[in-house]
């Protein structure tokens, strides 16, 4: 499965936690299947009970056993909180570093906010699911055996009966399988998108009071409102009508079983703590296919979000050279030519720099002064047409970053953040 070969990479660098997280997950799971069983033959032995000590027994028991599972539980979410916050971070701060060595060309028709949220959001549910579902899997299809083994010595019909409800699940999933799918992206980025619009008024605050583009606004954000509410009904209409069948055929297993195990009852042919037990297990079968199928669905849903992180993770990153240059007499520029959004910004431009020279580029707002300086100083690398060589090496060879962070300073019109 993608998403848990994805996690568990982020995984390794955290054995222990790993490792405990799954000991504290199948004691709380045992505790949860041996309370049924334990607490079946209580209720049998009261009916023939010769002394107070088999009472102080059972019930000590049982309190030992629920004692241990929500200590144990809480110590599991303590650990899994901890585990799903650092690498949801990891993923997160991963994708930020890839995205600042990304062509400058990608952010043009991108919002700030609509990515922000995007990795934030998509991040923290896959890393979620991971660790919702990881250990459970496994568990839940123990929970199956184990229950299905039990009811199959007890009473045959109460386990055929339960097998049915499996195929039916798989039916109703693969009906809503892909429109669940596509409901769900279309509301994510839909979701995304309104954010990143309501975001406008506040980023854009003074060029839109400047030209009093309130009326615009307003309606840049009731649209995307409007899209992000239509999709999230169309969601929520899927969903509804999935979850709602599949609890119409779960009452009708519980209804059957509580009749058929009180007919067994009254014929004395199974114990009333045999049949407390029969639908205690029953209900945690039917959980546990429950689980399978709403696991179908979430992962679905989850892939959603996953398949957004690895479109990010996959995006090209610029060129950076190898070499290192510490001292340069002189910067050539050779037939410089770059297209930004479809506008010819430079056009056949040669330049050249050098040592000991104070150079002015100057022209009218609009010209390409500053997207001139930016290619020279290789923030448009992979974009532009020409040649530029620091003294002999060409600009492809050179490390960039290095020469940037160390060699070349920018003075801005507005200050940034540091």
């Amino acid at each position: 499965m993608k998403i848990f070969e994805y996690i568990t990479r982020y995984c390794k660098k955290r054995k222990k936690q790993f490792m405990a997280f799954g000991i504290f997950s199948f004691w709380v799971w045992g505790c949860s299947v041996l309370s049924p069983y334990v607490l079946g033959k209580y209720i049998d032995k009261l009916v023939e009970i010769e002394v107070i000590n088999t009472i102080l027994m059972f019930t000590c028991t049982l309190f030992m056993i629920n004692f241990s599972k929500n200590i144990i539980g809480y110590l599991s979410d303590l650990i899994s909180t901890k585990l799903i916050n650092e690498i949801a971070f990891n993923i997160k701060f991963d994708i930020f570093k890839r995205l600042k060595r990304v062509p400058l060309n990608y952010f043009k028709d991108k919002d700030s906010v609509y990515l922000s949220e995007r990795i934030n959001k998509d991040s923290d549910e896959i890393v979620t699911f991971y660790f919702r579902n990881l250990f459970k899997l496994m568990l839940e299809f123990f929970t199956i055996i184990i229950g299905f083994l039990y009811l199959y010595f007890l009473n045959h019909l109460i386990s055929y009966m339960l097998i049915i409800i499996f195929p039916i699940y798989v039916a109703f999933y693969k009906i809503f399988k892909t429109p669940m799918y596509n409901a769900q992206l279309e509301f994510k980025e839909n979701s995304s998108m309104y954010h990143s619009c309501a975001n406008i008024q506040f980023a854009k605050i003074r060029y839109i009071k400047l030209n009093v583009l309130f009326e615009y606004v307003d309606k840049l954000i009731i649209n995307a409102f409007s899209k992000a509410y239509h999709s999230l009904i169309k969601y929520f209409k899927i969903s509804y009508i999935f979850t709602n069948l599949e609890m119409f055929f779960v009452e009708i297993i519980n209804i059957f079983i509580l009749f058929y195990g009180g007919v067994l009852v009254y014929k004395q042919e199974i114990s009333i703590g045999s049949f407390v037990t029969i639908n205690s297990y029953c209900a945690m079968i039917i959980e546990a296919i429950k689980y399978f199928i709403e696991y179908g669905a979430s992962y679905q849903q989850t892939m959603v979000s996953f398949n957004r992180i690895i479109e990010l993770e996959n995006i090209d990153v610029e060129t950076n050279g190898t070499n290192i240059i510490d001292n340069i007499k002189c910067i050539k520029g050779c037939n410089l030519c770059i297209k930004i959004a479809e506008n010819q910004i430079l056009n056949d431009i040669n330049i050249i720099f050098n040592e000991n020279q104070i150079s002015l580029i100057k022209g009218k707002n609009g010209v390409g002064k500053t997207t001139l300086i930016n290619v020279i100083a290789g923030l448009y690398i992979d974009e532009y047409k020409g040649l530029i060589y620091y003294d002999d090496l060409e600009i492809h060879n050179i490390d960039m970053y290095k020469f940037r962070e160390k060699h070349i300073s920018f003075v801005e019109q507005e200050p940034g953040f540091l």
